[in-house]
């Protein structure tokens, strides 16, 4: 009797633990990382030139093999090339790694200017005083230019330490040259520029065209002395005026002699020097009359 007792209390036993075995789980498999998602719906995208970088608000989940997913901390954020001082788009770099694996996503920010920041729009030049028109030889001088920066909230400001370049100008050569003026102010720049030209000189001034020789008298009586007093010398200019220039002319006598009857050519010449240095311009003019010398003068003669 004590003996089947004991059969039944081991089959029962046996039954029970086959039947927690059916009953019981499989042992799970752990899931594994496939990639990152980022949430970047509360974060700061968009700084003003000067404001530090945050990653407030950021959310890194891990993404599983079964599509599930899961908030994680220990991330890496790179933000080495964000230039809070300098306008642009940067990259900010998330990398996540797991079991071996380097998983990485990145976000956009911006870097704008202040949109209530006064800055440079433009700039004017006023060159009414500045020396515009050179003959060959002289060296250019932007003495006079007026610079005017103007702003955005439409302010305005005289500047001196603008750039000029003239480096097309050539003093040497006649022509038309252009002088480029630039401001630059918190990184923007305006350029403009005015013409200037190299001309010949005569081309800039009333010059000698000629000279008029007019003798108070031609005839002279043996014995008597050529005086320069006896001709007006007149300079006659492009712009069609006369200048008595008699005390300046050469009056070339040399031929004449008071002893002995005769007719003798006066010679008579006048110069202008234009310019300077080798683009010096001399204009050389010359005429004659003939002075008479005779043992008696005619009616109306001295």
């Amino acid at each position: 009797m004590k003996t089947l007792k004991k059969l039944i209390i081991s089959i029962f036993i046996a039954l029970f633990t086959i039947t927690l075995v059916a009953c019981g789980e499989e042992p799970s498999t752990p899931k594994a990382v496939t990639g990152i998602r980022l949430d970047t719906e509360n974060v700061k995208k968009e700084y003003i030139v000067g404001e530090a970088f945050t990653s407030a608000g950021i959310k890194v989940f891990a993404v599983y093999d079964d599509n599930s997913e899961k908030e994680v901390q220990n991330y890496s954020l790179i933000s080495n090339d964000f230039n809070t001082n300098q306008v642009g788009e940067y990259d900010i770099v998330i990398k996540y790694s797991n079991s071996g694996n380097l998983y990485e996503l990145s976000y956009k920010v911006n870097v704008i200017e202040d949109p209530n920041k006064v800055k440079l729009t433009d700039i004017t030049i006023n060159t009414e005083s500045v020396k515009v028109s050179y003959v060959l030889g002289e060296d250019f001088d932007s003495t006079g230019l007026v610079v005017t920066a103007n702003y955005s909230d439409n302010t305005n400001k005289e500047v001196t330490n603008y750039s000029i370049d003239s480096s097309s100008f050539d003093k040497d050569r006649i022509g038309t040259y252009r002088i480029l003026v630039s401001y630059s102010e918190d990184g923007i720049s305006d350029v403009k520029v005015f013409n200037v030209s190299v001309k010949d000189i005569l081309s800039t001034t009333n010059y000698l065209i000629g000279i008029e020789v007019s003798p108070r008298n031609e005839y002279f009586l043996v014995g008597s002395d050529y005086s320069s007093a006896n001709v007006v010398v007149l300079a006659l200019y492009s712009d069609g005026s006369k200048v008595d220039v008699t005390s300046k002319a050469n009056i070339n006598s040399s031929k004449y002699n008071k002893d002995a009857v005769g007719v003798y050519e006066i010679i008579i010449d006048y110069q202008e020097t234009y310019g300077s240095g080798e683009h010096a311009i001399t204009i050389y003019w010359d005429s004659f009359y003939f002075a008479r010398v005779v043992t008696s003068l005619p009616e109306g003669g001295e």
